[in-house]
């Protein structure tokens, strides 16, 4: 009794129609050639896509190396101000005034 309620099911023979109609489709698009040129190019694509990144793999090797050497001076360059901040703005440690008197 079970199977009958659910061979009667307006949603399974709608659903049974829907898997028709899309394998239709699936076989005229296979039929037409559709299916095998858009393998074609998704096949040509990722051939490009190989080649374009195997000829820019040295370059991202050099613009990773460089990003590092900047951060490193970049550290450098935090470490120094926090030590001396005039430096990093004057060069050197200003020089200390004497004022008359002798007193500084």
């Amino acid at each position: 009794m079970r199977l009958d309620s659910l061979l009667g099911d307006p949603a399974l023979r709608e659903t049974l129609q829907n898997v028709a109609v899309i394998s239709g489709r699936l076989r005229k698009v296979a039929d037409d050639g559709d299916l095998d040129r858009l393998v074609e190019g998704i096949n040509q694509a990722a051939a490009r896509l190989d080649v374009t990144l195997g000829d820019n793999q040295y370059d991202g090797r050099v613009i990773a190396q460089d990003l590092r050497v900047t951060v490193d001076n970049l550290r450098a360059l935090s470490q120094t101000t926090k030590r001396n901040p005039a430096g990093v703005l004057f060069g050197t440690a200003p020089e200390k005034l004497l004022l008359p008197g002798g007193v500084q």
